[in-house]
């Protein structure tokens, strides 16, 4: 998978790089065809925000297209929390392509 890592109003620290690509690398393995990954750290400048860290994910591939945004204290967290969303999202992306293609399980007799 194509990771493609950008961020504004911060600098990115190879720690936080290594935690994007072990992360959101290893994504593709639960959906076949996920090519890319786009992934953009910004920063909140409002002192009054408390989760002023915010993680944009977006994985295409294959006419699909998944996207999540989250904000949190710590870029790391954020990491953590979007990497949770998209898995949720690409399970059900993959149980729906599952029912298109293989039917929804039920049999005449049942």
């Amino acid at each position: 998978m194509d990771v493609n890592i950008s961020s504004r109003h911060m600098s990115l620290t190879p720690k936080l790089e290594e935690a994007v690509y072990a992360k959101i690398g290893n994504l593709d393995r639960y959906l076949y065809g996920l090519n890319i990954a786009e992934v953009h750290f910004d920063e909140a400048r409002n002192p009054r925000i408390s989760d002023r860290e915010i993680c944009e994910i977006t994985l295409s591939g294959h006419g699909h297209r998944l996207h999540c945004k989250v904000a949190a204290p710590d870029p790391f967290s954020a990491l953590d929390i979007a990497e949770a969303k998209l898995e949720r999202q690409i399970r059900k992306l993959r149980t729906k392509l599952q029912k298109r293609y293989h039917g929804s399980g039920q049999t005449i007799r049942g």
